[in-house]
């Protein structure tokens, strides 16, 4: 009998199949290095949620508003989570100094901080470390001795 791979939707035997029994449901797999790419990789995913949201609670507070969710997802057909977690902590100093101002509403708050977000996140490049230059010298031992100053008139004057 022939069933679906959950993440990637070939179809496969289920004698060959790769199974997980999770809340009394049966989950077929294509391999088990698949399952096990894909969990890792949602495990990375909500931790880079997590992160964001961390930073953006940071600028706004704590909200459950929605209209923030709407904006969030403008915000990733655009970019993806690290490239704006890198954005939020990169330009920290300069987005608290924009939301220091008074709001009328939560709302206003949210779409005031999305618009700074959008007019800027296409041009963001995230900053690349610099790179370590090294620089191979080579000292050379120096027999040269300077020859000893000759003495002036002027020197035997001042009583040396």
């Amino acid at each position: 009998m022939k069933i679906k791979c959950k993440i990637c939707g070939t179809p496969i035997e289920r004698d060959t199949a790769y199974k997980i029994v999770k809340n009394g449901k049966n989950l077929y797999y294509c391999s088990e290095n698949e399952y096990i790419d894909y969990t890792n990789q949602q495990i990375k995913l909500a931790q880079q949620k997590q992160r964001m949201y961390e930073a953006i609670e940071y600028f706004i507070g704590k909200t459950t508003n929605t209209a923030l969710f709407k904006e969030i997802n403008i915000w990733l057909s655009v970019a993806d989570y690290d490239t704006i977690c890198n954005y939020l902590t990169d330009n920290k100093s300069y987005i608290s100094s924009v939301m220091n101002k008074d709001f009328s509403s939560e709302y206003a708050k949210i779409r005031y901080f999305s618009a700074i977000i959008k007019n800027s996140i296409g041009d963001y490049k995230p900053s690349k470390p610099e790179p370590i230059k090294t620089a191979e010298t080579e000292f050379y031992e120096t027999k040269y001795q300077p020859k000893r100053k000759r003495k002036c008139l002027a020197d035997y004057e001042d009583g040396d």
